[in-house]
């Protein structure tokens, strides 16, 4: 029912209008049967991108099943989970990012959790900015009634960053300002604060300290999203694994981290 795929010469095509439809099946809750159905077909749709690209195959995904419908080729199984992640706002796609991710998991090669873009980088044509200027951002799209800041992990970032208590959705009690707004909280918070709530959206996390490094690892353990960075964050060196969204590539150490981020934040000067 749901051909989502042709094996095309060396070549694997997704169509991306039935791809969606089968993930809509499913948060839809439909028959039980279909959305089984469903599942197994995005399931094997990824078991079949993993194998292409262990075999350096080509995998292209086609906007419709008309030959002549926009596409877009996937350098490797980390630029499509990239490509999911701006556009996890649509509960389908957030989906089809859960079932890539447990497929790894299973597999026993689990994806990274930390996604970075150094400078101003456009993985895909027709992709939003960077959001460069958090604090604007933040200014201009918090109004208290989003629940941004009833999340406990949320809380406890303000706590240990800004040393401040969140009273309620609109008012923080710092020991030295005493009650205000959440626009006067630290860039390096209202940063974190935009990460958490719009995983969808790519923020500049230069504008954070390295004490909220932290953090971002921690929210990376229940959020998808990607962060750019300027500078060199400092990261916890122990077990560290990025995706270097500009050299299309997965790092294993803190050292190639570095060297990444170094070569990448001089071009971006």
């Amino acid at each position: 029912m749901f051909d989502i795929l042709q094996e095309k010469d060396k070549e694997l095509i997704i169509y991306k209008s039935v791809m969606i439809d089968a993930a809509t099946c499913i948060v839809k809750n439909g028959d039980a049967g279909i959305c089984a159905e469903a599942k197994a077909s995005l399931t094997n749709m990824i078991r079949l991108m993993d194998l292409y690209y262990e075999r350096k195959c080509k995998v292209r995904m086609q906007f419709l099943k008309n030959k002549d419908s926009e596409s877009i080729v996937f350098t490797g199984i980390n630029r499509f989970k990239l490509w999911l992640i701006q556009h996890q706002d649509s509960d389908a796609y957030r989906l089809i990012l859960g079932i890539l991710k447990d497929f790894y998991i299973k597999k026993g090669s689990p994806l990274p959790v930390i996604n970075i873009v150094f400078g101003k980088y456009h993985a895909f044509e027709h992709e939003e900015e960077n959001i460069y200027n958090t604090d604007v951002f933040f200014k201009n799209t918090f109004v208290g009634s989003e629940g941004w800041l009833n999340n406990e992990l949320i809380k406890k970032a303000i706590k240990a960053v800004d040393k401040s208590d969140v009273v309620n959705e609109n008012t923080i009690y710092s020991p030295i300002f005493g009650n205000m707004s959440p626009s006067k909280l630290s860039g390096g918070v209202k940063t974190l604060i935009l990460i958490y709530n719009n995983p969808e959206r790519v923020f500049n996390a230069s504008t954070c300290g390295d004490n909220c490094a932290k953090w971002i690892e921690k929210f990376a353990k229940e959020k998808d999203f990607v962060i750019c960075l300027y500078h060199t964050m400092h990261f916890s060196e122990k077990n560290f694994k990025a995706y270097i969204v500009n050299a299309d590539a997965v790092v294993y150490n803190y050292e190639d981290y570095i060297m990444y981020s170094d070569k990448y934040c001089r071009e971006a000067e």
